[in-house]
C-alpha cells in the first residue's frame, strides 16, 4: 500500500512514523510524505508547545488525554532532543498593583508586575516541548524507516486517488491524507477550516540560570489583553495580542508569511517589562505563522481512499501523536480501536 501524506507539519510528521512503526510487521507499506516548503515551516515550528492533559472538553477530552499520555511515552525515549518538561501552569494578571498575599513561584518574572496570580494547572498534567524540535524529531524518526521517502513540492489538486503537483506531474496512491493545517480548504472545498495570524518571539537566556519550569498565561490589566509566556529549558517563548493586529491573508506557502516587525516589537517590549531575564537581550528568533481552526479537530475518512487530519487550532502540538495513532488504526485497519471517530467527522 502506497500512501501519501500531505503537509510537512507536526500532523504529517507524526503520522509518518506513527505508520512506519505500527506497519513494520506488514509488507509493502511505503509513506510519501510532500510539504511545498520545509518541514515545520507554519505553526508547527513556531507554536509555544504547551500541552495539557486535561483543559478539553467533550469528545475533544479524551483525545487530549490519549494525546498527552502518547507524549510523555515518546518522551521516555526522545524527549531531551525536544527539551520536555512537566510544568505548572498559572494565571497571572500583569499590573501595578502588586499582590501582597501570594507567593509568586517563579524566577524569570518582576513580581512588582503582578497584581494576581493563581495555580490553573498542576506540574503532571501540563508540559512544555520545543515544536519545531519535536517536528523534526518524528521527521527524522520517520526516515529511518526503509518505506519513507520525502518529496519537497507543491500539490494542486486531489482527485481520486491522484495528486496533481505545481509541475503538472500527476502521482497516483492507494491512500491520501491531506494534513495541510490552514492550506487544507485550498485543496479540500468541503473541509470548513479557518486560520488565524500569530506572532511569537524567542529569547535565548543565559544557561546558567535554570529558568524554573512554570507555563504562565497572563493578562494585562489596563488593555485586557492575553499574553502566554513559556520558559523552555534555556529560551522564553512569549506570544499574545498586545497592540498591533496582523489580518494579512495566508499566502501560497508557508516559507511566504512576512512577519510584522511592530507587533514583534511590541512583544519585545511587554516580556521586558515584566521579566527578570530578558531585558538587554537581543530577539533570537522572530516568528509568524497561521493556526487553522475548525469546529472541533477533523480526523476523519473523506472517501475510501482520502482522509484528513486537520483544524487542531492551538492545540495541534498537543493533538498530534494522539491524531497519529488514530489516523494510524484507521488507514492500516479500516477502524480505530482506541477511541470513536465520529464526533471528529468533516460532515457537519
Amino acid at each position: 500500500m502506497k500512501i501519501a501524506i500531505i503537509g510537512g507539519g507536526v500532523i504529517g510528521t507524526s503520522l509518518a512514523y506513527y505508520l512506519l512503526k505500527e506497519s513494520k510487521s506488514l509488507s509493502n507499506i511505503s509513506i510519501v510524505l510532500i510539504e511545498a516548503s520545509e518541514i515545520a515551516g507554519g505553526a508547527s515550528g513556531n507554536a509555544g508547545g504547551f500541552l495539557a492533559r486535561n483543559w478539553h472538553n467533550g469528545p475533544a477530552l479524551k483525545l487530549a488525554q490519549l494525546s498527552f499520555d502518547e507524549h510523555i511515552e515518546l518522551a521516555s525515549k526522545f524527549g531531551d532532543s525536544y527539551s520536555f518538561q512537566f510544568v505548572k501552569t498559572m494565571s497571572v494578571g500583569f499590573g501595578n498593583q502588586k499582590s501582597q498575599t501570594v507567593r509568586l513561584d517563579t524566577n524569570f518574572l518582576n513580581s512588582e508586575c503582578i497584581e494576581r496570580h493563581s495555580i490553573i494547572g498542576q506540574q503532571e498534567d501540563c508540559a512544555l516541548i520545543k515544536p519545531y524540535q519535536f517536528t523534526q524529531k518524528m521527521f527524522n524518526l520517520a526516515s529511518q524507516f526503509e518505506g519513507f521517502s520525502f518529496l519537497k513540492a507543491k500539490v494542486v489538486k486531489i482527485s481520486q486517488r491522484e495528486l496533481t503537483l505545481e509541475s503538472m506531474e500527476v502521482l497516483e496512491f492507494d491512500k491520501i491524507v491531506c494534513t495541510a493545517g490552514p492550506w487544507t480548504p485550498t485543496l479540500l472545498k468541503e473541509i470548513d477550516i479557518c486560520s488565524e495570524k500569530v506572532h511569537s518571539i524567542i529569547v535565548k537566556v543565559s544557561k546558567d540560570l535554570p529558568l524554573d519550569p512554570v507555563a504562565i498565561f497572563g493578562e494585562i490589566s489596563i488593555s485586557r489583553k492575553e499574553v502566554e509566556i513559556y520558559p523552555r529549558m534555556d529560551e522564553i517563548y512569549v506570544c499574545g495580542d498586545v497592540g498591533f493586529v496582523d489580518k494579512s491573508s495566508l499566502p501560497e506557502t508557508s516559507n511566504q508569511i512576512s512577519i510584522n516587525n511592530d507587533i514583534i516589537q511590541e512583544l519585545k517590549g511587554f516580556v521586558d517589562s515584566v521579566s527578570t531575564v530578558t531585558k538587554g537581550l537581543a530577539i533570537t528568533k522572530s516568528q509568524a505563522c497561521y493556526v487553522p481552526f475548525a469546529d472541533h479537530p477533523i480526523l476523519s475518512k473523506v472517501t475510501d481512499c482520502l482522509h484528513v487530519a486537520s483544524g487542531h487550532g492551538v492545540w495541534g502540538i498537543l493533538l498530534a501523536p494522539g491524531t497519529a495513532k488514530l489516523m494510524t488504526e484507521l488507514l492500516l485497519y479500516g477502524e480505530c480501536k482506541s477511541l470513536d471517530l465520529t464526533p471528529f467527522s468533516h460532515f457537519k
